[in-house]
C-alpha cells in the first residue's frame, strides 16, 4: 500500500494541491489505526493495514514536496538532507517505542498510539498548515503519461532511484527480519528488539549527518565514500558470521551498514527530488514508490 500509494498520488498532488489531500489522509490514517486496535479478524487487520499504507504514502509525498515548493538550490538540498534523516528514522526507531508499548500495554496500544499521533499532526496542520503549490499541473491522462515517460528516460534519475531503493530496501528488510533473529534465534524479548532498533536509528542518523557534511562535494566523491564503507563491511560480515554469529556481531555489522546505507540514501534522495521541481509530487512519488516496492520484495523474501 505504501509503495503503490506513492506511485499514484503524485499526480493528484501536482494537480489539486498538497494540503487538503494531506489533511484527509491524516484523518483516515488515524481512523484506520484505531479500528485495527478494535477488530478481531486477521482479514480486517490486513485490509486496514493496506489503508494505513495508502494514507501514509499520501502524507509522505505531500510533505516531501513541501520543501521543493518552498526552497531552491543549496537551501533546498540542505532542508531535504535534514528531512531525509528525520523521515527515514521512523521505521527504525518505531520498534523501540513499539516494544515498550507491547510489553506493558499489549499490541493494540501501538495502533492507538499511531491514531493519537496522526490526529495530533492533523490538528497542527489545521492550525498552522496551508497550501504551498504555486503552479498546478493539468490532470490530463495523456500529459501525465508523458511526464512519467520523460522522467523515467532520464539516466541520472534512474540511477539515483536505484541508489535510493537498494540501501533503504536492505535496511528495512533488516528491520523486518531482526525481531525473528533476536527473539526466536537468540532468545531475547521485544524490548531488546526495540533497543537494537534504536541503535540502528542512531546509525542511520550518523550516516545522514555524514552525508550533510559532504554537501559541497561532487556526487561521485560522495558515492565513493559511501561504497568504501559499505562493501568491505559486507564482505567481512559474510566471512565472520559463519563462525561467530551472535547478537553482538549482528549489531556491530548492522550499525556500520546502516550508517553507510544512510549516506547513500541521503545523497541520492536530495538529488532526485531536486531534479524536477515542476513535477515535485510525481518525482517524490516515483522515488518513494520504487524504493518501497523493492523494500516490500526484499523484506518478504528475507522473512
Amino acid at each position: 500500500g505504501y509503495a503503490l500509494g506513492q506511485f499514484i498520488i503524485g499526480n493528484f498532488l501536482d494537480s489539486f494541491g498538497r494540503w487538503r489531500i494531506g489533511t484527509v489522509a491524516l484523518f483516515l490514517f488515524g481512523l484506520a489505526s484505531l479500528m485495527i486496535a478494535l477488530v478481531d479478524s486477521v482479514a480486517w487487520l490486513h485490509g486496514l493495514r493496506l489503508v494505513q499504507g495508502l494514507m501514509a504514502a499520501v502524507v509522505a509525498v505531500a510533505k516531501r514536496t513541501f520543501f521543493v515548493d518552498v526552497f531552491t538550490g543549496a537551501q533546498l538540498r540542505g532542508y531535504l538532507s535534514r528531512f531525509t534523516i528525520i523521515w527515514s528514522l521512523g521505521p527504525i526507531v518505531a520498534p523501540f517505542i513499539g516494544g515498550y508499548l507491547q510489553t506493558h500495554f499489549g499490541w493494540q496500544s501501538n495502533f492507538i498510539f499511531l491514531a493519537a499521533y496522526a490526529w495530533l499532526a492533523l490538528g497542527l496542520e489545521l492550525w498552522r498548515g496551508g497550501e504551498t503549490l504555486k503552479i498546478r499541473q493539468p490532470f490530463i491522462l495523456r500529459e501525465i503519461a508523458q511526464r512519467y515517460r520523460y522522467m523515467l528516460t532520464q539516466v541520472a534519475f534512474n540511477r539515483g532511484m536505484l541508489n535510493i531503493a537498494l540501501p533503504y530496501g536492505g535496511v528495512l528488510a533488516f528491520s523486518m527480519v531482526s525481531p525473528f533473529l533476536i527473539e526466536r534465534v537468540y532468545g531475547y524479548g521485544p524490548k531488546v528488539t526495540g533497543y537494537a532498533a534504536l541503535l540502528m536509528g542512531l546509525a542511520w542518523m550518523a550516516g545522514g549527518f555524514a552525508a550533510r557534511l559532504q554537501l559541497g562535494r561532487s556526487l561521485l566523491h560522495k558515492h565513493r565514500r559511501a561504497l568504501t564503507l559499505m562493501l568491505p563491511t559486507s564482505a567481512i560480515m559474510l566471512l565472520v558470521s559463519s563462525q561467530y554469529a551472535n547478537i553482538y556481531t549482528l549489531l556491530v555489522f548492522a550499525f556500520v551498514l546502516h550508517a553507510s546505507c544512510a549516506m547513500m540514501f541521503n545523497i541520492y534522495f536530495a538529488e532526485c527530488l531536486g531534479m524536477f521541481p515542476q513535477f515535485a509530487g510525481l518525482s517524490g512519488g516515483l522515488v518513494g514508490g520504487i524504493a518501497f516496492m523493492l523494500t516490500a520484495l526484499l523484506s518478504y523474501a528475507a522473512v
